[in-house]
This record gives C-alpha cells, sequence and structure tokens, in this order.
C-alpha cells in the first residue's frame, strides 16, 4: 500500500502528529456491529465533519471531552478510525498534476511499479488491464519539473510509451466533491 507522502513536513514534525503510527490506512477495518454506542455516536458526527474538536464533539455526543478523546484514540490505534487529509496538491505548492498512463512489458511490471511509487510525487499507481498497464497520478512544482521527471526517471527506459495528461481541474477527491465544482453549478 503506499500512502502519499510530499515530503512537506520535517521529521519533527510528523513526530508531533505522531508519527508513522498513524500515517498507514488500516488493511482491515472491524465491523460496525462491533463498536459500542459511544463509538458510532462518536463516527457519526466524524462523518459529518472530521474537524471537529474534542469539546465540539464532546458537545454533540453527550459525552465528556476525556471520554470523547479516550474512544477516538482507541479507535485510531485499533484501526476502527482511520483520519486522513483531503486537500488540493496546489496548496502545497505542487500546481502541476498530471495521469501518467504507461504501456510496460508484463515481466517488468512490478519492478516499474516500485520504481515509481518510490518517488514524492507520485500520489498513486494502479495496475490496469487493457491497452495500458499503469495509471499513475503525480504532481510537480511546474512543467519543467514533470519534465525532468519522465526525462531522468530510470523506470522511463523501460516502459513502452508514456501517455502525459494534464489534470486541469479535480472534480473530486477521496470520494469527497470539490468545493469549486458545487459552486459552478451554482452559477
Amino acid at each position: 500500500m503506499h500512502q502519499w507522502n510530499p515530503g512537506v513536513l520535517t521529521s519533527a514534525e510528523l513526530a508531533e502528529l505522531g508519527g508513522t503510527e498513524y500515517s498507514e490506512a488500516p488493511t482491515q477495518l472491524r465491523h460496525p456491529e462491533q463498536l459500542n454506542k459511544e463509538d458510532r455516536q462518536i463516527l457519526r458526527v466524524l462523518e459529518r465533519d472530521g474537524r471537529c474538536s474534542y469539546e465540539e464533539l464532546a458537545r454533540l455526543t453527550g459525552l465528556s471531552v476525556q471520554t470523547t478523546q479516550r474512544r477516538v484514540e482507541k479507535m485510531r490505534r485499533d484501526g476502527t478510525l482511520f483520519i486522513r487529509a483531503v486537500f488540493e496538491p496546489a496548496l502545497l505548492g505542487l500546481p502541476v498534476e498530471v495521469l501518467l498512463w504507461v504501456k510496460v512489458p508484463f515481466p517488468e511490471l512490478d519492478l516499474v511499479e516500485t520504481e515509481i511509487l518510490s518517488s514524492s510525487a507520485v500520489r498513486y499507481c494502479a495496475v490496469l488491464a487493457g491497452d495500458f498497464q499503469l495509471v499513475v497520478n503525480a504532481v510537480f512544482p511546474s512543467r519543467a519539473a514533470l519534465y525532468a521527471y519522465l526525462k531522468s526517471s530510470d523506470w522511463a527506459v523501460q516502459a513502452h510509451s508514456i501517455e502525459p495528461a494534464l489534470v486541469v481541474d479535480a472534480l473530486k477527491r477521496s470520494g469527497t466533491l470539490a468545493l469549486s465544482f458545487g459552486e459552478e453549478l451554482q452559477e
């Protein structure tokens, strides 16, 4: 599993946020029927607004702040609750987003995929069936940086072809409708 790390936080900042303990998405989540009443209340509120403070979460669930904090931390530790940020890469100084459609010989597929995922520019890479074997979503500070990446990547030599498609605007990120998209519809 690849969790995108654009490399903008220092080691000290990562440690302050809990280190790598919470940086990997869990591979198995508990079933909702295994959750107690308090956990379900907390999750319902967080589904509506994942940015709630512990104080707000306590007020909305009727639990104490200490109980709320303890329950959230327990759910995070046991993999019931995974918190992730959904944001535009341009806010991190990475305004050039591209989808790379890659044709690569099947014997080289795992090696190429591993090399692709080693770059902090790569948000995700997926294996496909069809004309292209991989689709890669990557972000860069400029078109020149994208060009340099493609020209200097060892994996690019092993690819039969690479078809880049610049992303003009993302309408959804991680299942969340972009605010700009909803605003455009209302105009």
